[in-house]
């Protein structure tokens, strides 16, 4: 028995702006589905709002955590953000 091969092919745009005081990245998207099974998708539609954060604002003690040890501490980053403003 042979599976039916799905195909997709999508075209997706981006945007940076803000959303409230802080910057995000807009994302919106369209599939279409040229070779699909009978009971398959014929197209798709995706979209996505990713808000942007500096990394001081992150608390990177659970990046070190996971092996990542170059990773800046938090007063360190916070340090240097007091230092450029």
């Amino acid at each position: 028995m042979t599976t039916p091969w799905t195909i997709p092919i999508n075209v997706v745009v981006a945007k940076l702006s803000t959303f409230g005081p802080f910057p995000a990245s807009y994302r919106a998207g369209l599939g279409v589905f040229p070779a699909h099974p009978d009971v398959g998708p014929t197209w798709k539609l995706r979209a996505a709002i990713v808000l942007l954060f500096r990394a001081h604002d992150v608390d990177l003690s659970r990046v070190r955590e996971r092996g990542y040890p170059d990773a800046v501490p938090r007063r360190a980053a916070t340090a240097n953000a007091r230092k450029y403003r």
